[in-house]
């Protein structure tokens, strides 16, 4: 790479390795897939390295389909995956554990931990598909109902601070709460498609 880098800016560069297994049934009267990866991408920045921000240690998808009649279909769809790395950063106040105990100390803004040193609750999901085909108006039609996350989980997604609160200042009894959006919640669906 040409060029100059500019102030606040830093090269680095990521390398990911890991390993697949996958398995498919394709015909029958039941059909499905199954995969998992173990995987790993470390970033090195500034004599630095830490897990990217992409990096889901575990990942595992599994695709199933059960033909009920010739025109009825019941299917299913889990994905579960390790939690990805954050950064922990305390935007608008510095954490006790971290500024100096003086009752005039001066807020910080903008400060983090160590990077990628965090985990995000790991994810699950189930997604449940039951489907009827058949003809309208002589074209090709189908009507079904869908469970999205079916197993309700939480499932919080990109991180988004943390906020530390302590009884006093420079005080121990202090709790720590992470903070992420909030991820796809539990959902009934229903559709009509029609082939033209």
């Amino acid at each position: 790479m040409g060029g100059e880098i500019g102030d606040g800016w830093v090269q680095g560069d990521t390398r990911a390795y890991g390993i697949e297994f996958g398995a498919r049934k394709l015909s029958g009267r039941w059909t499905g897939s199954a995969s998992y990866s173990l995987s790993r991408a470390r970033i090195t920045a500034s004599q630095q390295s830490f897990p990217a921000p992409g990096e889901r240690t575990h990942a595992l998808d599994a695709t199933f389909i059960y033909r009920l009649t010739d025109q009825m279909r019941l299917g299913a769809a889990f994905t579960a995956t390790s939690g990805a790395p954050y950064t922990r950063f305390f935007a608008f106040r510095c954490p006790a554990v971290y500024c100096p105990p003086e009752q005039d100390a001066p807020e910080v803004i903008g400060f983090n931990e160590a990077a990628g040193a965090q985990r995000a609750p790991a994810f699950a999901s189930l997604d449940i598909h039951l489907e009827r085909e058949g003809e309208l108006f002589g074209l090709r039609s189908g009507f079904f109902v869908q469970l999205r996350n079916a197993l309700d989980r939480d499932n919080r997604s990109a991180y988004i601070g943390s906020i530390q609160t302590c009884g006093e200042v420079g005080g121990q009894d202090c709790s720590m709460a992470d903070h992420f959006e909030d991820g796809f919640p539990f959902m009934p669906l229903v559709g009509f498609w029609m082939r033209l």
